[in-house]
C-alpha cells in the first residue's frame, strides 16, 4: 500500500498561486520543486478554478488531462497569439 501525502490547505493554495503567476517557470518545475506530482498539482488548480465535479471522479480525472494538455499546449504561445 502507498503511503499517501497529506498537503494542507494552505500549501495547496500557495502551490496553486505560484503555478498561476509562474512568469518564465514551466508547471512541472514548480510541482517538482514542491514534491507534488503533476496529477495531483492538476487537480489543486482544476478545484480552485471551481471546474472539478466531485461528484464524479472519472470526468474530473478526464477534465484534468485536458487541462493539462491545454496549458502544455500554450505554454510556449506569445501573448499576441
Amino acid at each position: 500500500m502507498k503511503n499517501r501525502k497529506i498537503y494542507s490547505k494552505e500549501f495547496k493554495e500557495t502551490l496553486v498561486e505560484k503555478m498561476l503567476n509562474r512568469g518564465d517557470r514551466t508547471i512541472t518545475s514548480i510541482f517538482e520543486e514542491a514534491g507534488v506530482l503533476l496529477g495531483t498539482g492538476a487537480k489543486w488548480i482544476s478545484e480552485a478554478q471551481g471546474k472539478t465535479d466531485r461528484s464524479n471522479r472519472k470526468s474530473a480525472r478526464i477534465s484534468v488531462q485536458a487541462q493539462i494538455k491545454a496549458v502544455s499546449d500554450t505554454t510556449n504561445l506569445k501573448d499576441e497569439e
